[in-house]
């Protein structure tokens, strides 16, 4: 029997290098392994995803959004997808969103191409606030789209499948689809990684090293990442805490830093191209968000064997639910500075959750296992009239 060729077009955003930016990259690689398929990238926004992306040689269109109407938007993706379908041969052809502008762009050209369309939620809203009428009616455009127009909606947690169901969604148009990554060479990557990076944690004869890693916006919770940092310092307790990201709040984290006077002890490092060689150096991570998908920075820590102490919601949850000291829960501020001030001890009972966890997160949350989920999920929705 004939193996079908499925050529897939992800449309990302692309602007800052976040979970949904590491998943498209770690997974447009691995699709480009399998032989029957074709990939290519259309990306809004010039950045890390973007170099990253171009040193694999996938064909990729870069169009710098800040510069172009949603209308120009349109065409010139609608041009560069036409033109890369009809330079191969497929027998099924899928338009892949991330993210709010990018399923629009991608529902629209599955409707002009006669393809099938499929969104992946990494997570919930990353803004909170009151929105202007402008951003409701796009809402409210973006849902019709993603119901009545998109042949799948994906979800990394069953936490957001559940989510969406109770929004009217089809449940037989939502599936879930756990994030993965290459656990094969994430340890090589973060030790080559490291010999550029600065020294930290105790393994480099430093004070106990606390990092947090993501994206600086307010659903993160940086501000109790701070509160915590404030707690044990107050108590004496010998650490030093470690922001490793890039986003609006950067400014105002670090006001709020020196106005605690934690300068000496709080390290907001930014954006980091080395990341992994300083993930792999911290002695804790700490997931604080109001709410996640499945956080790649999760998986990344527990890959490494860094100890991780996170919020008991979405994803977070659902994986490290057999691990309970694995968890904290709210006020946050209290339980996590206590499990990470028993970490700081040597907790044993944590550190034997931890290497059952670690062994349970290598053998289900791979890329590949990931990659081969969407590529059935290809077949299925393009086999479906």
């Amino acid at each position: 029997m004939k193996t079908p060729v499925v050529s897939v077009v992800h449309v990302v955003s692309g602007d800052l290098w976040g979970g949904a930016e590491n998943l498209v990259y770690q997974l447009v690689k691995q699709q480009m392994l399998r032989p029957n398929m074709r990939v290519s990238v259309v990306i809004l926004n010039r950045g890390q995803l973007h170099q990253e992306l171009a040193k694999l040689g996938v064909p990729l269109l870069l169009l710098e959004e800040a510069n172009n109407t949603f209308f120009s938007l349109l065409v010139a993706s609608y041009r560069f997808v036409r033109e890369w379908k009809e330079q191969g041969i497929q027998d099924h052809f899928v338009i892949h969103g991330h993210r709010k502008k990018e399923n629009l762009i991608a529902a629209f050209l599955a409707l002009r191409l006669r393809a099938k369309a499929v969104r992946t939620l990494h997570g919930g809203n990353e803004h909170s606030g009151p929105k202007a009428i402008k951003a409701k009616l796009s809402n409210c455009l973006e849902y019709l789209i993603n119901k009545h127009f998109l042949q799948c909606n994906v979800a990394v947690s069953s936490e957001l499948q559940t989510a969406l169901i109770n929004e009217g969604f089809d449940n037989s148009r939502v599936k879930v689809i756990a994030n993965g990554i290459d656990f094969a060479n994430l340890g090589f990557m973060a030790e080559a990684q490291a010999e550029n990076s600065q020294r930290l944690g105790r393994r480099s004869g430093r004070p106990f090293a606390v990092g947090i890693v993501g994206r600086l916006v307010p659903v993160k919770r940086h501000d109790i990442f701070l509160k915590i940092a404030e707690h044990l310092a107050s108590k004496g307790e010998l650490a030093e805490y470690y922001i490793v990201g890039d986003g609006p709040l950067y400014s105002e984290l670090k006001k709020n830093i020196e106005e605690a006077g934690l300068a000496s002890i709080v390290h907001l490092l930014g954006f980091q191209q080395n990341v992994y060689g300083i993930l792999w150096q911290l002695d804790a991570v700490l997931i604080l968000s109001d709410h996640e998908g499945l956080p790649l920075n999760l998986l990344e820590a527990i890959g490494l064997g860094v100890p991780v102490i996170g919020h008991a919601v979405g994803g977070v949850r659902e994986l490290l639910a057999d691990y309970p000291a694995m968890l904290s829960y709210p006020p946050l501020e209290n339980s996590a500075s206590a499990a990470l001030h028993s970490l700081i001890l040597g907790d044993p009972e944590y550190h034997a959750q931890f290497e059952v966890c670690q062994q349970n997160v290598k053998s289900k949350y791979s890329i590949q296992a990931c990659e081969k989920s969407y590529y059935s999920l290809y077949i299925s929705i393009s086999e479906t009239n």
